[in-house]
């Protein structure tokens, strides 16, 4: 560690010899922010600062300048050499700054402008992860108290491949719905579980299946949903009232036949998979 800042010194005294000596060459203010970042980012502020003033048109450093403000939780300050940035090069090839805005603007709580940069970033960058696009928006939208919108990019979230962070948000956000909003967060619980029932965890999508269900107890949809979950868990009994459930909300659908023939076949009651074929080949024709 001795070793490791005693060069971190040297380095630190040569760039200011060379910003001494040359005090408008911008290389050496380089040097030092890049030597500040990221454990001393007050510090590679100013330095990058100084660079700036001797080289106002370089992207690459208004763009550093702001990363070491924003790494300073100093988000205001990010947002001009960002701005600024895009002015001197708004090409997708100086892609960092619409990443960077972003988070100035969302971290100075200017979130109706944060919600429009994520948007433009989006547009220009079309094979980014949208995961993360629809998430961000979503909490954005929250921020602003437009929960309905906020709700729908969860949704959005939930059908790709949401994080933990992403569902426990999502969580938040239904529990803090007016509790008149009944199909929507019955809707929102329902998307939660089938991202639970895609990353494998069926039982919590059961719960979220559920609370669903309690909410709305008149979709087939969410019945379904709950009968697919029992039984990728072989909690066959369960799984046979959740389809039988179905069956009755939407007698007109074959799918909750097929998956009862399918069950009492593992079960190995054969004449009631027989009956359940049936009926479902009945109402296919």
């Amino acid at each position: 560690m001795a070793a490791s800042n005693e060069g971190f010194r040297e380095a630190e005294a040569a760039y200011w010899r060379a910003a001494k000596l040359k005090p408008n060459d911008w290389r050496a203010f380089v040097g030092l922010g890049g030597l500040y970042t990221p454990y001393h980012n007050a510090d590679a502020a100013l330095a990058y600062k100084r660079a700036t003033v001797l080289k106002p048109n370089d992207v690459g450093l208004q763009n550093s300048l702001a990363y070491a403000y924003i790494q300073n939780n100093n988000y205001v300050e990010a947002i001009s050499p960002l701005e600024r940035s895009l002015k001197l090069d708004p090409s997708t090839a100086n892609s960092k700054p619409y990443d960077l805005l972003v988070s100035a603007y969302e971290g100075a709580r200017l979130f109706d402008k944060a919600i429009a940069a994520l948007k433009r970033k989006q547009a220009l960058f079309p094979d980014s992860d949208k995961t993360y696009f629809h998430g961000d928006l979503a909490r954005l939208y929250a921020r602003v108290g437009n929960l309905s919108q906020a709700t729908a990019a969860y949704k959005e979230t939930m059908s790709l491949h949401p994080s933990s962070d992403h569902i426990r948000q999502f969580k938040g956000l239904l529990a803090a719905l007016p509790q008149t909003n009944v199909g929507e967060i019955a809707d929102g619980h329902y998307a939660i579980g089938q991202a639970y029932e895609r990353g494998g965890n069926s039982s919590e999508a059961i719960i979220e299946y559920n609370e669903s269900i309690r909410l709305k107890p008149d979709q087939a949809d969410y019945f379904m949903a709950l009968g697919l979950a029992y039984f990728h868990l072989k909690r066959y009994p369960e799984a046979i009232e959740a389809f039988q459930h179905a069956r009755q909300l939407n007698p007109k659908d074959a799918a909750a036949d097929v998956q009862l023939g399918g069950i009492y076949g593992e079960t190995k009651d054969y004449p009631r998979a027989q009956a359940a074929f049936a009926r479902a080949a009945q109402l296919d024709l």
